[in-house]
């Protein structure tokens, strides 16, 4: 018997990053976080989760990303796993409105909290898969510049969810 499948290609389409004034929950949550919580709380809850996962947070440092010719604040947070360093990177949504310190604080909040999400996630995936190693895509490979996951993608060709010119200013 010969089985023919065709990839309905409609499934690989792109997330489109929605502007902070138009987001919903669905796909950006804590909209409104950073009115109870400050940078420094959201990056101890980081920290904390990078712990359980036998990391420590060396750095969570502020910026800008540009992103499809919009600017996105954002952070870049190191961190440190068997002596090896990783980075995540994670840029808030970008606003499409006037920028007040206001909404740059809560983007990036909400930046942080939705970081904090994705380590515990990696915390309970490591319970259920002791062999899953959740930080290995953000470590860095010798060159001190390219991750694991960014070198995968590249040569291996794999497809992007997001294509997206990214640069950052720190």
């Amino acid at each position: 018997m010969t089985i023919n499948f065709k990839l309905d290609e409609t499934f690989l389409q792109e997330i489109q990053a929605p502007g902070y004034e138009e987001a919903t929950a669905k796909f950006a949550p804590y909209y409104e976080s950073g009115r109870e919580t400050t940078e420094v709380e959201a990056q101890a809850e980081i920290a904390r989760e990078l712990g359980k996962l036998g990391s420590f947070m060396s750095g969570c440092f502020r910026g800008e990303y540009l992103m499809n010719d919009k600017k996105r604040y954002g952070y870049q947070i190191t961190f440190s796993l068997g002596g090896r360093p990783g980075i995540i990177h994670v840029a808030g949504l970008h606003i499409e409105k006037q920028e007040t310190d206001r909404k740059k604080h809560l983007v990036r909040i909400q930046a942080l909290k939705n970081v904090r999400d994705w380590l515990k996630a990696a915390v309970t995936a490591k319970v259920f898969s002791p062999a899953h190693s959740p930080l290995l895509p953000h470590m860095l490979l010798p060159d001190g510049e390219t991750t694991v996951g960014e070198y995968i993608e590249e040569y291996l060709e794999l497809p992007h969810l997001l294509e997206a010119s990214i640069s950052w200013e720190g």
